[in-house]
């Protein structure tokens, strides 16, 4: 891979990041966008999760979220340091905010794939990989927008039905804001969301294997499958 300098959440960021604010406080997203962006630059932050109260919830939402253990990633932009946005655009889709072990009645925010942080990207497990085929696919000219099909997670599975409408609405927004010509999801469920959302008279979309069920092999021979299949999918695209 050629060497470049990357950055996260520059260019239109903040922009297509508007996509989010049918749920949450636009502004406070902008603040926990920042920090992810500070620490992926390697800067000391605090750690541990940053968590949405409830009255940075809106308002029609907050019956539903509020008093319940939640999970939720904010969508970042991978891409080269200049300022303008690529004419080559991917969106990566991962499932959802899975939240293993948490327990208490809060939102939760990370990245996706915990991406800001640099254990979660130099790892040769799911995020190592899909971090390294996103780095990968900025070297080859593309702007990477990388979010969940699914916005929120809950342990209890029921709980998402009452917010699916404004979910698969954000997801919407963030295709039309962000415009890929390509998009991706990782996996079966991943796929069923994108799948009846996207318009696939503007853009290509495929299902890829998650990463977590990629069989057994080498990091950098997980890393090319998916660099080819995305090359594949550059080929049939219509310009």
């Amino acid at each position: 891979m050629d060497e470049i300098q990357i950055q996260l959440n520059g260019k239109n960021w903040k922009e297509v990041v508007t996509s989010q604010s049918s749920l949450f406080d636009i502004n406070k997203l902008h603040e926990i966008g920042a920090y992810f962006s500070s620490q992926f630059q390697g800067e000391p932050v605090e750690s541990g999760w940053h968590t949405i109260q409830t009255d940075e919830i809106v308002k029609e939402h907050r019956q539903h979220i509020e008093g319940k253990v939640c999970g939720y990633d904010l969508p970042v932009l991978i891409s080269d340091t200049s300022t303008e946005p690529s004419q080559k655009r991917i969106m990566l889709c991962a499932q959802d905010p899975l939240r293993s072990g948490e327990t208490e009645p809060r939102v939760t925010v990370s990245a996706p794939f915990g991406v800001s942080q640099k254990r979660y990207r130099s790892a040769k497990t799911g995020p190592g990989i899909v971090w390294t085929v996103a780095a990968h696919l900025v070297s080859f000219g593309y702007d990477v927008w990388l979010t969940d099909a699914r916005k929120l997670w809950f342990p209890d599975k029921n709980a998402i039905k009452a917010l699916g409408t404004v979910c698969d609405q954000m997801l919407i927004a963030e295709m039309k804001l962000f415009d890929p010509q390509i998009v991706v999801a990782f996996g079966n469920q991943a796929a069923g969301v994108v799948g009846r959302n996207v318009d696939a008279s503007q853009r290509r979309a495929r299902k890829l294997v998650h990463p977590s069920a990629q069989r057994a092999g080498k990091f950098e021979t997980k890393v090319k499958e998916y660099l080819e299949q995305i090359k594949d999918l550059e080929v049939t695209s219509a310009p």
